[in-house]
């Protein structure tokens, strides 16, 4: 939705641009792969269990879970909840679980 909300540990966007800016900024540094666990679901929205790692292709010292050094890497777990709303996510919250 254009008016979704992102909730992360480390900060809340509010409109699709927002997130689209966001995620844009952050692939030109990072290279994220994630790898989904358990995924539960309902006409409400989808949670999810994902093992994600961050790598960084080049030296990323603003990134948002911590400056990286092209070639580091962290690895986190998190849990993921995303609303929906009329069809299209609405709302998507990001808690980290486990971080090395």
């Amino acid at each position: 939705a254009d008016d979704m909300v992102l909730e992360l540990p480390s900060a809340t966007l509010r409109s699709r641009q927002a997130i689209v800016d966001f995620y844009t900024k952050i692939k030109a540094t990072v290279r994220e792969t994630l790898t989904l666990g358990q995924f539960v679901s309902d006409e409400n929205g989808v949670a999810v269990e994902a093992d994600t790692v961050f790598e960084a292709i080049a030296d990323s010292p603003d990134f948002v879970v911590r400056p990286l050094k092209k070639g580091q890497r962290i690895h986190s777990v998190s849990f993921i909840f995303y609303e929906v709303r009329a069809g299209k996510f609405a709302r998507i919250r990001s808690a980290r679980f486990k971080m090395e």
